[in-house]
């Protein structure tokens, strides 16, 4: 790190050019230093250092450290580091300046916003279609169920119907009587002569308990 003579306020190298106090450890140039030997550099003292020391030993009874907090000179100060301030006029004018880059900010910003807003409305138009397609796709699934919910129903309903009509196929196949073997001639009783059988095997039953009497082809 570069430091500056503690006198003059010049950079200086303190391997090559620097004189250091053994005291305050402030560095200065060695042409800004009084007094400094080169070969002996470990007993050099700056001038402040000296007529501290020297005040010291002329008046033993004061507090040393009364004087060991006097102010130094800042290596990093230098003469030339005055700043004056800007002038009204000046203020004025960035003041001014500062005002026009706000307003194109907020010209900018404004803009931005409308933009956003134009986004937001397609944005809420698109839901609003997806909104409608949906709900047009739950009515065709709705109705679809309908219709599968009405078709199961009939297909039950039919499967119904036909176990009663089988049922009752089978009630009406335990009341029926096979007669084969016997010749037929033209022009005769069927349900006489079939109660004529009956009775042969010793049934008795008359002409109303027999409900039809067909005569069929055997094969």
């Amino acid at each position: 790190m570069a430091n500056k003579c503690n006198l003059c306020g010049k950079f200086l190298s303190t391997s090559t050019d620097g004189a250091k106090c053994i005291k305050c450890v402030m560095v200065y140039h060695r042409s800004c230093a009084p007094g400094f030997d080169a070969r002996n550099t470990s007993k050099w003292m700056c001038q402040l250092c000296r007529e501290k020391c020297s005040a010291t030993k002329k008046s033993p009874t004061t507090d040393n450290t009364a004087t060991t907090d006097e102010p130094f000179l800042d290596a990093n100060m230098t003469t030339g580091d005055v700043t004056t301030p800007l002038s009204l006029a000046e203020e004025i004018r960035l003041l001014r300046v500062e005002m026009a880059s706000a307003r194109r900010q907020m010209t900018s910003f404004r803009h931005e916003i409308t933009q956003l807003n134009l986004s937001m409305a397609n944005f809420n138009k698109r839901v609003d279609a997806v909104e409608k397609r949906v709900s047009l796709v739950e009515q065709q699934i709705t109705q679809n169920n309908t219709h599968r919910n009405e078709s199961s129903s009939l297909i039950n309903t039919i499967d119904e119907l036909k176990a009663e009509l089988n049922d009752r196929e089978q009630e009406d196949l335990l009341n029926d009587i096979e007669i084969a073997g016997l010749p037929e001639n033209q022009g005769e009783n069927v349900i006489h002569l079939t109660s004529l059988i009956v009775k042969k095997i010793g049934v008795d039953i008359n002409a109303n308990d027999i409900g039809t009497s067909v005569v069929g082809v055997a094969w």
